[in-house]
């Protein structure tokens, strides 16, 4: 037997899912669920912890609005504001029961 067991030439394996033929009678495969897209759908674990709110203050800094042509744009992703990380920042600062004026100013 070869070194390394029986392995096939790596052109014999199909390179992407649409070159794999489906099978008569299968049924298609359902997509993930989205992500969620609104502040009351995600989850913020409670209590929060300092490390929760050390990442929120970083965050906050770092996901700020920008003023664009096409609007307000989340100065880190370039996608509309408020971005994913934003929304959490905002619902981890709202469970900790601070307000982000609280938070203090960037050093």
């Amino acid at each position: 037997m070869a070194r390394g067991g029986c392995r096939a030439p790596a052109a014999s394996f199909p390179r992407t899912a649409a070159a794999v033929p489906a099978r008569p009678g299968a049924t298609p495969r359902t997509p993930p669920p989205e992500a969620p897209t609104d502040v009351a759908e995600s989850s913020v674990l409670t209590p929060v912890t300092d490390e929760d709110l050390a990442l929120a203050v970083h965050t906050v800094r770092v996901h700020a609005p920008e003023l664009w042509p096409q609007g307000l744009l989340c100065r880190s992703e370039r996608v509309p504001y408020p971005c994913r990380l934003a929304r959490w920042v905002h619902a981890t600062i709202h469970a900790a029961g601070l307000t982000e004026e609280q938070l203090g100013e960037p050093a």
